[in-house]
């Protein structure tokens, strides 16, 4: 009797995070006959997963996109990644045809749930008295601090608790 192949089941437990490098590395569970797996993932802040048209290939339950392949992130932006696994492996010279390959030629899982990753804010450092008048006003504006346009240095310090 000839063995059925059926596609495995959609990975779980998926996770990531976006490295100091600015790679970005998802893991989850294996997948019982699962023999390789297909990350699918879109620009930034796309969250439709028709729109997730950029593809990864492993052989493994982790994966790690290069920083110069991530697409351009700004801070607070998201990256959303869904995994799907497959019961053959890819064919192609190199990972983006294997995983061409399969995502043509192969019928995979459901894909996973989204893994959302989102860029950290970036960081404004607390102005002091080593700041200008100007820096010190651009900081209030940008925490929606109200001051007198004629107040000085001293009394814009204080608005931020910078002296006493």
């Amino acid at each position: 009797m000839a063995q059925q192949l059926i596609n495995p089941k959609a990975p779980q437990n998926v996770s990531g995070v976006i490295n100091g490098d600015g790679s970005v590395s998802v893991n989850w569970d294996s997948v019982p006959g699962a023999k390789a797996s297909v990350i699918h993932y879109g620009e930034a802040n796309e969250s439709d997963p028709h729109n997730a048209t950029f593809m990864g290939y492993t052989e493994s339950t982790s994966w790690t996109l290069a920083s110069g392949d991530v697409p351009t992130l700004q801070p607070e932006d998201k990256l959303y990644l869904y995994v799907q696994s497959f019961n053959e492996v890819g064919t192609g010279a190199n990972d983006i045809e294997k995983a061409q390959y399969l995502n043509t030629n192969a019928l995979g899982s459901e894909w996973s749930e989204p893994v959302i990753l989102t860029v950290a804010p970036a960081t404004r450092s607390i102005p002091n008295e080593s700041s200008t008048v100007a820096e010190i006003k651009t900081y209030l504006d940008s925490q929606s601090i109200a001051y007198p346009s004629t107040a000085k240095k001293d009394e814009l310090l204080t608005l931020i608790g910078g002296t006493e």
